[in-house]
């Protein structure tokens, strides 16, 4: 069977079903799912690889919680149309067949792990992804983890962004202070965002939580929990990042990329959950 997602189709069992974009069927997963506990503005699916989302309330503000101790974060596999070198964003664009098989390495890369959830962004390409690693269990979308907004950056190249603006592609590959995408997110906003669907990630009671997102949100990720801005590139198109916090609050990496190879180093100084 395949599954279905992004448009809300109403309720089955007395779960709310959001429906419009087939998925195929993945393959099986030696992974393991930990009994799920979740917060109360979270809707669960009983269905065997079902998808679903959350209630969203305004003004809602998660309680934050200690509990979150460890975080697998994979980075989507590669899309139709070349995301290897095109900066897509928001743009919705499917998984090509070399980025399924990416993101079946990596689950083949964290075999036997244990997880209490798995969340994803809300682009295909990453929820897709999610359903290749973990085909038995539920994925939450979390629609603030999609990709920052390039702007009218959306879908180029490096070298096509360098012919279309070269004072801008020249403060950006200079990391020129201030710098934004042209007509895209402002990047503290990007931000923001993160930290209200990590907020919610924490909110949810899980201990342990497998999250397939994109490369700004993986190392935005990293930053929030560790505490300090990182120089280390987020993983390649199917890479893994292991994140773990030790008995001391210090959150530790490890990480194995799209070719395999392995490293552990720790990210960040102790830090105090609220």
């Amino acid at each position: 069977m395949s599954s279905r997602i992004g448009v809300d189709i109403g309720t089955r069992d007395g779960t709310r079903v959001r429906s419009s974009t087939r998925a195929p069927r993945a393959p099986a997963s030696g992974l393991r799912l930990q009994d799920s506990r979740v917060s109360n503005t979270e809707v669960e699916s009983t269905g065997s690889g079902s998808t679903v989302d959350a209630e969203r309330t305004p003004g809602d503000v998660p309680v934050m919680s200690e509990r979150l101790a460890r975080l697998i974060l994979v980075r989507h596999g590669e899309t139709e149309g070349q995301s290897s070198i095109r900066y897509y964003g928001v743009t919705d664009v499917p998984l090509s067949q070399v980025g399924r098989r990416q993101a079946r390495a990596a689950c083949d890369r964290i075999p036997g792990e244990t997880f209490e959830a798995v969340w994803a962004s809300s682009l295909s390409r990453a929820w897709e992804s999610a359903r290749i690693i973990a085909p038995r269990h539920p994925v939450r979308i979390e629609s603030d983890f999609r990709e920052i907004d390039f702007g009218r950056w959306e879908g180029l190249t490096r070298e096509e962004i360098a012919l279309a603006d070269p004072a801008l592609h020249a403060d950006w590959i200079a990391k020129k202070p201030g710098f934004e995408f042209p007509d895209g997110e402002p990047r503290s906003i990007f931000r923001r965002r993160i930290e209200g669907g990590l907020a919610r990630l924490r909110a949810s009671g899980v201990q342990s939580a497998l999250v397939v997102a994109h490369k700004g949100v993986v190392r935005t990720l990293l930053e929030l929990v560790s505490g300090q801005t990182l120089d280390a590139e987020s993983p390649g198109l199917g890479g893994v990042i292991h994140v773990s916090r030790n008995a001391g609050g210090e959150w530790t990496t490890g990480r194995v990329g799209s070719d395999g190879s392995c490293g552990e180093e720790p990210v960040g100084i102790p830090i105090e959950e609220a």
